[in-house]
């Protein structure tokens, strides 16, 4: 599918934003596009690809998805739930027996981490939201987190090399920050649900991806590695330097993806265009379908959109989360905006800024799709900026279309 641009009258005012944080050297370049009733009202490209080229940004570039990879892998699990492979409240051990021996952090005394044993196994639900007790290595004086960045290496480097086998392997000889299922913490529980894609499927984690996900949408970008032919269309990552100047970032991290992994992350490793992530959206959209073609069942599309975060009593905001920058709490209400959390998904549970009911997630790299299904809206913003959350692009973008939508 070829996308072009839509301008949009209505549209006006969040153009003007979007150029303003290029034109101010916020953000190199970025592509905004919102659908609504089976056809895209607005489509947008603004800026460069490339700064140091003066390389125009495309509908047609590559970016790194990062951590909206984890709706699609949440996606592909589901369908093996469908084929009867697993339930949800299945012990993660009943197929990774690794993760029966898991212990849990209590506290360093002296130059000893005390743990203690699991008061539950780990399920496949836990894996979906997040409660599973895993973590992203955020702080580099826990005990804890030191243990996942010594198995990572130096930049990552040795995590990069392994299998989703060896770092498996590797995850469940560390402990647990908590017990699951007491609360949510953002972490590796979708790349170990792809893991636990590998071990159920007999597949490798991108194969699978491509036979029953990629091929059937007709996804033809999307993937863990750019090929050659395709590397010209790779938008290069940015970031804002000491001095306050908008620069390329360096090369050992643009060098994701076009250097080939071992390590297929299922939280966070695929690239995609704004064409493609549309039609996955578009599937989502229609409950599960296609063009005809039905990725994963009505039924199990509203069990992933529900909410099964809060319905256990458990605590969800993404703007809570750890590292969430002081200065957009003053511009975003935690209270009122994604408190709830589904099977790979956020999901709006009230009726505050925006309409009950949305659910989305966003990237590393300042990507962020949401769906309103009562509406019929999916929108998508694309850029290649570090770090996220600099800016409140993500909320500012949501408002703008639904003001929009009211013109």
């Amino acid at each position: 599918m070829e996308i072009r641009e839509v301008d949009n009258q209505n549209y006006d005012l969040l153009t003007n934003k979007m150029m303003d944080y290029v034109d101010n050297d916020k953000l190199p370049g970025l592509i905004t596009l919102v659908y609504k009733n089976e056809k895209i009202i607005y489509n947008k490209k603004f800026g460069f690809a490339d700064t140091e080229g003066k390389i125009p940004i495309e509908f047609e570039n590559i970016f790194r998805i990062a951590s909206m990879t984890k709706p699609i892998v949440s996606v592909a699990a589901l369908i093996l739930f469908e084929k009867g492979k697993f339930v949800l409240e299945d012990p993660l051990s009943k197929f990774i027996p690794n993760a029966k021996n898991l212990k849990v952090y209590v506290e360093k005394k002296d130059d000893e981490i005390i743990v203690e044993d699991l008061e539950r196994e780990i399920t496949i639900l836990d894996l979906f939201t997040h409660t599973s007790g895993f973590i992203y290595p955020m702080d580099p004086n826990h005990p804890v987190d030191k243990q996942y960045l010594d198995l990572y290496g130096s930049n990552f480097e040795k995590r990069n090399q392994m299998t989703l086998k060896e770092l498996g392997e590797g995850w469940f000889k560390i402990p647990l920050k908590h017990q699951p299922g007491i609360k949510y913490t953002y972490s590796v529980s979708t790349d170990i649900l792809g893991y636990l894609i590998q071990v159920i499927s007999g597949k490798v984690l991108d194969k699978f991806l491509k036979e029953e996900i990629f091929q059937k949408l007709d996804m033809v970008d999307t993937d863990f590695y750019v090929p050659e032919d395709k590397k010209a269309r790779l938008v290069s990552i940015h970031e804002i330097n000491k001095e306050g100047k908008l620069l390329k970032s360096k090369e050992d991290i643009q060098s994701f993806p076009r250097d080939k992994r071992k390590f297929l992350s299922g939280g966070g490793g695929l690239l995609s265009t704004v064409s493609d992530y549309l039609k996955f959206a578009k599937m989502f959209l229609n409950r599960g379908n296609l063009n005809g073609v039905q990725i994963i069942t009505e039924k199990t599309y509203e069990l992933m959109i529900s909410d099964h975060i809060t319905t256990r009593n458990i605590i969800f905001s993404v703007w809570k989360r750890e590292g969430f920058p002081e200065n957009l709490k003053n511009i975003i209400d935690p209270d009122k905006e994604r408190n709830g959390f589904g099977l790979g998904v956020s999901i709006q549970i009230n009726n505050e800024y925006f309409p009950k009911g949305i659910y989305s997630w966003p990237g590393a790299y300042t990507t962020n799709f949401w769906i309103d299904p009562e509406n019929k809206i999916i929108g998508i913003i694309l850029s290649q900026f570090i770090p996220i959350f600099s800016y409140p692009i993500f909320h500012e973008f949501e408002k703008m279309t639904y003001e929009a939508l009211k013109s």
